[in-house]
């Protein structure tokens, strides 16, 4: 899951999605040492806990959002697209801290610290262990790492081919036909895995959905105006998930159930739109605060991190909260010795790529 974007449109860093970030991993955590010894048994705490998921959907929302709208960028500036430097940045972003996380479990499973197979790190290692259930705990978390990767290898290319009338349209028919598309899919295989991709493809969509609409005047200027840059639309957007994620939803229809993502995932995007207009208010300064935002710049390494300690059944596991200093410990190595230098050699790359003489051919740059 590629959390934290580190390279942000040419309007620096959209104020509030760190904060945004760390609340998201802060639901991870309290869902996985919700399993462990030491975690309190307040019901309210639990009842948090046991929808931490959607932790992991803002992520999503938040990943759709920052592509597109990076994507839209490029596009704006230079005409074109990219997709063989996109891929490189995502690359350097997204492969290097992955990979040390793999070896580590690979150095516990030849010290026998760690049940997972050679074959669930390879799968993780390809981004394909959302079609696998079982397995290790130690690489299961790489099923939101692996949705990610598959949004990636199609997003883009779809961005690109449908030019800027068709995208909205593609978003709000796939958009539409989801509830339908999961409701039939569900009723004629009951036993599917609830983790490939068709099945978590809305929040992804929903928030490149909102980078299309700020890329339109009219309907940015309806974002940014007074309704929905209100405390009460954020007030009802949190209220509204709350209900949702409610025990409500066990006592509706299947068919019922169904719009109940949708409609988390298009408040989690509203939210996403009242944060990045940059307002003063006691929420945005909340999740602009350091320790927040220093959290957030974390979360995609302490994404990979947390699980073998503050997950039950894993490798390294033990009480809650304690499992949170290893934890922390393994995200801030994996965020200065491998994920910043490998941005840095990135940057040296393009840099070197911008002042040597062109001679690759015009269709790397793909036209829009």
């Amino acid at each position: 899951m590629d959390m934290p974007q580190h390279s942000q449109p040419p309007r620096e860093r959209l104020p509030g999605l760190d904060g945004v970030r760390a609340l998201s991993i802060g639901l991870v955590l309290l869902c996985h040492m919700a399993t462990l010894h030491g975690m309190p048994r307040w019901p309210w705490l639990l009842a948090i806990a046991d929808r931490g998921q959607v932790g992991v959907e803002i992520f999503f929302v938040l990943s759709g959002f920052i592509i597109t709208w990076l994507l839209l960028k490029e596009e704006e500036k230079t005409a074109a697209v990219d997709l063989r430097q996109f891929y490189i940045r995502r690359a350097f972003r997204i492969l290097p801290a992955a990979f040390t996380y793999l070896a580590f479990v690979s150095l516990l499973v030849l010290l026998h610290l760690s049940s997972a197979h050679w074959n669930e790190i390879a799968s993780a290692a390809l981004f394909t262990r959302n079609l696998f259930v079982n397995g290790s705990s130690d690489t299961g978390h790489f099923w939101s790492l692996a949705v990610e990767e598959q949004f990636y290898l199609t997003w883009p290319f779809l961005f690109v081919l449908l030019g800027k009338r068709s995208r909205a349209a593609l978003l709000i028919a796939l958009l539409a036909i989801s509830p339908l598309w999961q409701h039939e899919y569900f009723r004629l295989f009951p036993h599917t895995k609830i983790i490939v991709f068709e099945f978590h493809y809305e929040p992804l969509l929903m928030g490149c959905l909102l980078a299309l609409c700020h890329s339109s005047k009219q309907i940015s200027y309806v974002l940014s105006g007074r309704v929905f840059q209100s405390t009460g639309m954020f007030i009802a957007c949190v209220a509204m998930i709350a209900v949702l994620l409610s025990p409500l939803e066990d006592r509706v229809g299947a068919r019922m159930q169904v719009l109940f993502p949708l409609g988390e995932y298009a408040c989690i995007a509203l939210i996403i739109n009242y944060l990045i207009q940059g307002g003063q208010t006691p929420v945005s300064w909340l999740l602009n605060t350091p320790p927040l935002v220093y959290v957030g710049q974390l979360s995609y390494s302490l994404y990979l991190w947390q699980q073998p300690f503050c997950y039950a059944g894993s490798a390294l596991a033990f009480m809650a909260p304690w499992c949170l200093f290893p934890a922390m410990a393994g995200a801030a190595f994996s965020y200065y010795c491998i994920e910043q230098p490998a941005l840095r050699l990135r940057q040296r790359l393009q840099q070197r790529r911008q002042f040597r003489p062109s001679i690759e051919p015009a269709l790397l740059a793909v036209q829009a």
